[in-house]
């Protein structure tokens, strides 16, 4: 049985028990040449309700069966956010949208659009959200701001005195948040407009780098990629931290064969996650916490657990079907660490198998996983789906197009 069969077989007993035996008249047959009463029996009220819910919980159970997809008991089990911020690759503002029906709830009032790439957004254990955004004219991009009502409403909106985090030809690729809100990372890409960049760029974008800010002071830390002659393909695909605010989490990639992260084939790119320590900026490179999940794999994606003891990370496995193509299978797994190493997969929390109309190289970079400030409820989204992770399952999340750029919750 599925666990919701499981749960309507309990409902259908539960209703069953409700009908008391004392209440039940016997069943009589009338004899030969005897008419039948007219009247209903006083026996056939409480069958014909036990009957009832019986039906409704096979068509229930006929319907989860049909639709494949998994539901959750009506409102939000226990300790689930109940609305997540949400931005999109085709520009537009970012939206807040309730976890239990997708209904959008509130904008998010950034300069509407972003000519330098996406907004982000990120969020503290407080309950504030930051976003990043580029401004009018886009004299380079920006960090705002904000907070939700219980009604999912956007409140106490403003800019943060920072300054740009780059010029315009960066733009910001990943994006979190100290839990306590005093510190943000960003990953930064090279963006130049191809027009500027025939003139002043060389024949590739150089490497991404991280910034974190001490959004008190305005104080800024910088790591960079120096490390080998695969550095302009180095790319940082997300970010996390501790719940101690001492260790920021960096899980990146770069191509072996020099080729851009994008174009590079799979089997020929590198990945880990990277532990930094928010004081002291620095080189990128050094020894990994995770590079590594099992042969013929590849990490995509990365969060580190509040308490620094796992790594939920996005695995993609199995044999590369043909040229241009990414690997079949998808899982979501939780690795445990040992002194700051790989120790093993502690659990799978999820996986899928990607489709035919999905195995194309950019797929990876589609791929985002965020988790709450608690590290217990994921959000992952891709080409084709989008959710939140319960019980081994994905329960779907609006909208589920493949451009979702960035979530929050």
């Amino acid at each position: 049985m599925t666990r919701t069969e499981e749960r309507l077989a309990d409902a259908l007993g539960a209703a069953a028990r409700t009908v008391r035996e004392d209440t039940l008249r016997p069943l009589t047959v009338p004899e030969p040449g005897h008419r039948r009463p007219t009247s209903r029996p006083g026996w056939l009220a409480p069958v014909a309700a036990a009957v009832g819910v019986a039906l409704v919980i096979g068509l229930a159970v006929l319907a989860a069966q049909v639709s494949g997809r998994h539901t959750v008991p009506a409102g939000l089990p226990s300790g689930t956010p109940r609305y997540y911020v949400q931005t999109g690759r085709a520009g537009g503002r970012p939206v807040v949208r309730s976890t239990a029906t997708g209904a959008v709830t509130g904008t998010v009032p950034v300069p509407a659009s972003n000519a330098l790439g996406y907004d982000l957004v990120t969020a503290d254990r407080n309950g504030t959200f930051f976003a990043v955004a580029a401004p009018a004219l886009n004299r380079g991009e920006r960090l705002y701001k904000f907070r939700l009502t219980r009604t999912g409403r956007v409140t106490g909106f403003s800019a943060i005195s920072v300054g740009a985090l780059a010029t315009t030809t960066w733009a910001a690729d990943a994006l979190a948040v100290s839990p306590d809100g005093s510190r943000i990372a960003v990953g930064m890409r090279f963006v130049a407009p191809p027009v500027l960049c025939r003139q002043l760029c060389p024949q590739q974008p150089g490497p991404d780098y991280v910034l974190a800010i001490n959004l008190t002071t305005g104080h800024r830390t910088v790591w960079r990629w120096h490390r080998g002659p695969v550095v302009r393909s180095f790319a940082v695909e997300s970010l996390s931290w501790t719940s101690d605010d001492r260790t920021l989490a960096l899980m990146g990639q770069w191509c072996d064969t020099g080729r851009t992260n994008e174009t590079c084939a799979p089997g020929f790119r590198g990945q880990e996650v990277e532990a930094l320590h928010p004081a002291a900026g620095g080189e990128l490179g050094g020894p990994g916490l995770l590079d590594s999940v099992g042969p013929r794999s590849e990490i995509v994606q990365a969060q580190i657990s509040p308490d620094g003891r796992t790594v939920t990370a996005v695995v993609l496995s199995g044999r590369v079907p043909a040229v241009g193509h990414v690997r079949r299978y998808l899982s979501v797994d939780r690795v445990s660490l040992v002194r700051g190493h790989l120790n093993q997969v502690q659990s799978v929390l999820y996986q899928r198998r990607l489709t035919d109309t999905l195995d194309s190289g950019e797929v990876p970079d589609l791929i985002a996983l965020s988790q709450d400030a608690t590290g217990q409820h994921m959000l992952v989204s891709g080409p084709g789906f989008n959710g939140w992770i319960h019980d081994g399952r994905l329960v779907p999340l609006t909208p589920v197009n493949g451009r979702e750029a960035d979530q929050a919750w």
